[in-house]
C-alpha cells in the first residue's frame, strides 16, 4: 500500500495517514507494523531495490562483457523511467534496510561483470563504479547512444585494469 501511495503521490506526500486510508484502517493501526515513517520509507526502499535486482538479473540472463554492461543500463533506464517516484526512493535513501537488501543490486552488477576476471577489491571497487554510472545515465535520461558510450568507455578500462591488475 505504501508503495502504491508513493507511486501516486511521491515522496513528500507519503505518510502514514496515506497509507491508512488507502488500506482503510486508522492510523494508529499501522504501529502494529512499522514504527515510523521513516521505518516505512526504509522498507519501502528495500523492497525498491529488490524489485530493481530482480529486473536486473532478469535483463542479464545470458549475457557478459560489453552486451552486459549496456543491458544493465537499459534496464536501469527502464527501471527509474517506469517507477519514478520508487526509483529515487531507493536510490536516495541512505538506510540500507533489512539485511541484505541493499545488496541484492549490487550482486547482480557483479555477477555482469565476472566475466573481467577482476581480483575481489578491484570486483568491489568496480561494483560502485558501475552503479554510480548506472545511477547517472538513469538521473540523466540518457539516450541509447550515450548509453552504448558510457558502456563503451567502462568496458575498456575494465579490459585494460583486468589485463594489468594492479
Amino acid at each position: 500500500a505504501a508503495l502504491v501511495v508513493f507511486d501516486e503521490r511521491g515522496a513528500d506526500l507519503l505518510t502514514l495517514a496515506a497509507v491508512a486510508a488507502r488500506t482503510k484502517v486508522a492510523t494508529p493501526s499501522l504501529y502494529k507494523h512499522v514504527r515510523s515513517l521513516a521505518e516505512l520509507r526504509a522498507l519501502a526502499a528495500a523492497r525498491v531495490r529488490a524489485d530493481l535486482g530482480a529486473q536486473l538479473r532478469q535483463a542479464l540472463l545470458g549475457r557478459s562483457g560489453e552486451d552486459a554492461v549496456v543491458t544493465l543500463l537499459r534496464a536501469h533506464q527502464e527501471f527509474a523511467d517506469r517507477h519514478p517516484h520508487r526509483y529515487a526512493l531507493a536510490v536516495g535513501h541512505d538506510d540500507p534496510g533489512p539485511a541484505g537488501s541493499a545488496d541484492q543490486v549490487d550482486a547482480v552488477l557483479a555477477a555482469a561483470l565476472r566475466g573481467y576476471g577482476l581480483e575481489p577489491d578491484a570486483l568491489r571497487h568496480t561494483v560502485h563504479a558501475l552503479r554510480t554510472v548506472a545511477l547517472a545515465s538513469a538521473a540523466l535520461g540518457s539516450s541509447e547512444a550515450a548509453r552504448l558510450l558510457l558502456a563503451g568507455v567502462l568496458t575498456a578500462g575494465l579490459r585494460s585494469l583486468a589485463a594489468h591488475p594492479a
